[in-house]
């Protein structure tokens, strides 16, 4: 998750927090919130439009069916 809180009382620097089963790590340094911004966008970029995953969602489905 990258966390930003732009607005006031209280602005924040953004961070990365990674997440496991056993720990969190929080990243702060400029170049890792960068990193992860950028394979957030390359993700986003790649993922599909909300229609295109119900009909993708859809065709599955009924390709799972008997």
């Amino acid at each position: 998750m990258i966390k930003e809180t732009p607005v006031p009382p209280q602005p924040t620097a953004p961070l990365v927090w990674l997440e496991n089963p056993n720990n969190s790590v929080y990243l702060e340094s400029e170049s890792d919130i960068q990193n992860y911004t950028d394979i957030f966008d390359q993700l986003r970029a790649s993922a599909l439009s909300p229609a295109e995953t119900r009909t993708h969602l859809t065709r599955t489905a009924e390709e799972l069916e008997p």
